[in-house]
């Protein structure tokens, strides 16, 4: 009878003791998220995605220059909100992370005419 509970309680100790590192193994790899850029439909080509780990900040891409057609605008910022262009939505690339797969939208405002 000793020897069926010392052989139980040294079987019940292994797998306690190697389920933390199977549940590691497992849990080991990286969930990667890719950022791609729009130009909001201004400018020239927008900036190359970039795939990081989630949880990740980015580094901000230069900032867009309008094309020869669109002398009218300017770039204001980048924007993960799909509607709006306030700045009160705009990406800080010191602060926010990427958690999933999004785009990030050039904001653009048109220049006001002087008179």
């Amino acid at each position: 009878m000793k020897k069926r509970l010392f052989s139980l309680l040294l079987v019940l100790t292994l797998c306690f003791t190697l389920l933390p590192y199977s549940a590691a193994a497992e849990g080991g790899e990286e969930t990667m998220v890719t950022v791609t850029f729009d130009m909001g439909g201004h400018g020239g080509a927008a900036p190359a995605s970039v795939t990081v780990p989630k949880g990740s900040k980015i580094t901000a891409p230069e900032s867009p220059a309008p094309g020869c057609e669109d002398g009218k605008y300017y770039f204001v910022h980048w924007t993960a909100h799909p509607l709006s262009d306030a700045s009160s939505d705009a990406w800080n690339f010191a602060k926010d992370t990427v958690e999933s797969s999004m785009t990030l939208r050039a904001v653009w405002y048109q220049y006001a005419e002087m008179h």
